[in-house]
Protein backbone atom coordinates (compact mmCIF):
# COMPACT_ATOMS: atom_id res chain seq x y z
CA UNK A 1 0.00 0.00 0.00
CA UNK A 2 1.59 3.31 -1.16
CA UNK A 3 1.31 6.24 1.18
CA UNK A 4 -1.49 8.14 -1.35
CA UNK A 5 -3.24 4.68 -0.66
CA UNK A 6 -3.34 4.89 2.88
CA UNK A 7 -3.77 8.41 3.49
CA UNK A 8 -7.17 8.00 1.32
CA UNK A 9 -8.15 5.17 3.15
CA UNK A 10 -7.51 7.08 6.02
CA UNK A 11 -9.61 10.02 5.21
CA UNK A 12 -12.72 7.98 3.83
CA UNK A 13 -12.17 6.66 7.20
CA UNK A 14 -12.01 9.73 9.50
CA UNK A 15 -15.24 10.90 7.19
CA UNK A 16 -17.03 8.01 8.49
CA UNK A 17 -16.07 8.50 11.99
CA UNK A 18 -17.50 12.24 11.40
CA UNK A 19 -20.74 11.10 9.94
CA UNK A 20 -21.04 8.23 12.62
CA UNK A 21 -20.29 11.04 15.95
CA UNK A 22 -23.14 13.13 14.17
CA UNK A 23 -25.30 10.35 14.17
CA UNK A 24 -24.89 9.46 17.65
CA UNK A 25 -25.57 13.01 18.96
CA UNK A 26 -28.60 13.64 16.96
CA UNK A 27 -29.82 10.16 18.49
CA UNK A 28 -28.71 11.14 21.99
CA UNK A 29 -30.50 14.43 21.48
CA UNK A 30 -33.67 12.86 20.37
CA UNK A 31 -33.40 10.34 23.37
CA UNK A 32 -33.63 13.04 25.77
CA UNK A 33 -37.07 14.48 24.43
CA UNK A 34 -38.69 10.88 25.61
CA UNK A 35 -40.51 11.31 28.65
CA UNK A 36 -39.13 8.84 31.48
CA UNK A 37 -41.46 6.74 33.04
CA UNK A 38 -41.18 9.21 36.19
CA UNK A 39 -41.65 11.97 33.77
CA UNK A 40 -45.11 10.03 33.16
CA UNK A 41 -45.76 9.21 36.79
CA UNK A 42 -45.05 12.84 37.60
CA UNK A 43 -47.71 14.21 34.82
CA UNK A 44 -50.17 11.82 36.11
CA UNK A 45 -49.77 12.65 40.00
CA UNK A 46 -50.30 16.79 39.20
CA UNK A 47 -53.46 15.83 36.68
CA UNK A 48 -54.40 14.25 40.12
CA UNK A 49 -53.76 17.05 42.27
CA UNK A 50 -55.70 19.31 39.74
CA UNK A 51 -58.60 16.84 39.82
CA UNK A 52 -58.50 17.11 43.33
CA UNK A 53 -58.35 21.38 44.22
CA UNK A 54 -61.17 21.20 41.12
CA UNK A 55 -63.07 18.38 42.86
CA UNK A 56 -66.75 17.95 40.99
CA UNK A 57 -66.38 21.24 39.23
CA UNK A 58 -64.27 20.42 35.62
CA UNK A 59 -66.53 22.67 33.62
CA UNK A 60 -64.00 25.77 34.07
CA UNK A 61 -64.76 28.51 31.93
CA UNK A 62 -62.24 29.19 28.80
CA UNK A 63 -61.39 32.13 30.63
CA UNK A 64 -59.63 30.40 33.88
CA UNK A 65 -58.31 27.44 31.26
CA UNK A 66 -56.30 30.27 29.24
CA UNK A 67 -55.30 32.09 32.95
CA UNK A 68 -54.06 28.76 33.81
CA UNK A 69 -51.65 28.36 30.87
CA UNK A 70 -50.50 31.48 31.12
CA UNK A 71 -49.60 30.68 34.70
CA UNK A 72 -47.57 27.62 33.53
CA UNK A 73 -46.32 29.56 30.52
CA UNK A 74 -47.94 26.52 28.43
CA UNK A 75 -47.08 26.55 24.82
CA UNK A 76 -48.38 24.14 22.55
CA UNK A 77 -46.48 23.30 19.26
CA UNK A 78 -48.06 20.97 16.68
CA UNK A 79 -45.58 20.37 13.38
CA UNK A 80 -46.90 19.51 9.97
CA UNK A 81 -46.09 15.77 10.69
CA UNK A 82 -48.15 14.97 13.55
CA UNK A 83 -46.06 15.28 16.32
CA UNK A 84 -47.02 17.23 19.31
CA UNK A 85 -44.39 19.27 21.91
CA UNK A 86 -45.79 20.89 25.48
CA UNK A 87 -43.10 23.63 26.56
CA UNK A 88 -43.59 25.52 30.03
CA UNK A 89 -42.88 25.46 33.61
CA UNK A 90 -43.26 21.98 35.07
CA UNK A 91 -41.40 19.87 38.02
CA UNK A 92 -41.15 16.84 39.26
CA UNK A 93 -42.61 17.38 42.88
CA UNK A 94 -45.23 20.09 42.29
CA UNK A 95 -45.42 20.03 38.72
CA UNK A 96 -44.06 23.69 38.06
CA UNK A 97 -40.73 24.27 36.07
CA UNK A 98 -39.81 25.38 32.74
CA UNK A 99 -39.13 21.60 30.76
CA UNK A 100 -40.08 21.16 27.61
CA UNK A 101 -42.31 17.58 26.95
CA UNK A 102 -42.60 16.03 23.62
CA UNK A 103 -44.91 13.33 22.40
Amino acid sequence: MTKEEYLEEKRILDDQIQITTADIERVRKELQKIPSKADLENLEQMAANILNVLGDNLDISPQEKRQVMQMLNLKVLMSLNGRVRLEGWFREDDGLLSTPLSR
